[in-house]
């Protein structure tokens, strides 16, 4: 390996490290916050939303700047991760909250922490097979479409592939984490709003997402699996291309 390759390879673990971190980072936020629920004061009245939504957006539109640069396989692996990482999270934080505490730290502080870490536990087990669904669906076709397109048109496809991620997820998460909690009604204009809001800030980072996939690409990295590779988002990739074309 020249100089050359080797500034590529180093490149190539560097961004893809710096995405995956954002990623994690993401899905703790959400998981930390999505029991605390925000009232937002709009034009039309006050709507409802639960804190982690505005983070949800930032996890997709991760995965498909990495889906689309480092491959589907990268991707997965990274879901898997991610939800190992939330769990861990959720037990350890459970059981520092409930561990002894020094007579100069407030009862009332330890309730809270209680609070907040005992509720992220039921969170990522209710909401995991509904976010791997979602995730994968994802995955799926903003690749799925790359293969038919020639790698062009990554806007489009990844606002779209979002676009049903985000409605599966959206309806499964909500009344699997929610739905005991919420009368129906107010349940619905949550899970409406939300999405509606998700899209919103999904629609705002799409540019700079096309810009980060750009320079990417410039760099190399833009992994093409075969075109045989299997429709099914939950297989295994039969046949990968290298993701660095030197």
């Amino acid at each position: 390996m020249n100089n050359e390759e080797a500034v590529i390879v180093k490149k190539y673990t560097y961004y893809l490290i710096c995405l995956s971190c954002c990623y994690i980072l993401a899905l703790l936020l959400t998981a930390i916050l999505a029991n605390r629920p925000v009232a937002v004061q709009l034009s039309w009245g006050t709507v409802h939303w639960p804190g982690g939504i505005f983070f949800f957006p930032f996890i997709f539109v991760t995965l498909d700047i990495i889906t689309e640069t480092y491959g589907p396989s990268a991707s997965r692996s990274l879901i898997l991760l991610g939800f190992i990482s939330e769990l861990l999270m959720s037990v350890f934080g459970i059981a520092v909250a409930h561990m002894g505490h020094p007579d100069y730290f407030k009862e009332s502080d330890v309730v809270a922490y209680q609070t907040v870490f005992d509720s992220t536990f039921w969170f990522v087990i209710s909401s995991f097979l509904a976010a791997l669904l979602a995730e994968l669906i994802n995955n799926h076709y903003v690749f799925k479409w790359k293969l038919r397109y020639n790698g062009k048109w990554f806007l489009i496809r990844s606002i779209l592939s979002i676009a049903i991620g985000q409605a599966v997820l959206t309806v499964l998460v909500d009344l699997l984490a929610f739905g005991a909690k919420y009368p129906f009604y107010e349940l619905t204009l949550m899970m409406l709003h939300g999405y509606l809001w998700k899209m919103a800030l999904t629609s705002l980072m799409i540019v700079p997402s096309w810009l980060i996939v750009r320079h990417l690409k410039s760099l190399g990295i833009d992994s093409y699996e075969s075109s045989k590779v299997d429709a099914n988002p939950f297989g295994a990739d039969k046949k990968v291309e290298s993701s660095i074309q030197f």
